[in-house]
This record gives C-alpha cells, structure tokens and sequence, in this order.
C-alpha cells in the first residue's frame, strides 16, 4: 500500500529539518574548533542542543 500525500509531506519535512540540522551542527562544529572561554562553553551548549533536537528528530521518524 502506497504513502498518503499527508505521508509524503510529513517524510519530506522530517528529511528537510534534519538536513538543516546537521548542516548547522557543521557549522557549530567548525566554530568551536576556533572558540576560547566563553564563546566555546556557548557553541558547546548550542551543539547539546541541536544533537538533542535531532535525537527528538530521529525518535519522530520511526
């Protein structure tokens, strides 16, 4: 049996935040590569954060 539209729309939007989400976490993985004091705790909690985020992400899509 096929996927609903409401389906399809649903899997895309999943695909599409965690795209955006990892592509973020690169970013916040980069720029703590070069952070000091306390710019770096700040980039560390923003990455606790968005592995969070995708850990709720991923427990969506199953």
């Amino acid at each position: 049996m096929g996927m609903t539209g409401e389906e399809v729309g649903y899997r895309d939007a999943i695909r599409q935040f965690d795209r955006s989400l990892q592509r973020r976490l690169r970013t916040l993985e980069e720029m703590l590569e070069n952070a000091e004091g306390d710019n770096q705790i700040k980039l560390e909690a923003k990455i606790d954060e968005v592995r969070h985020i995708l850990q709720v992400l991923e427990s969506l899509h199953r």
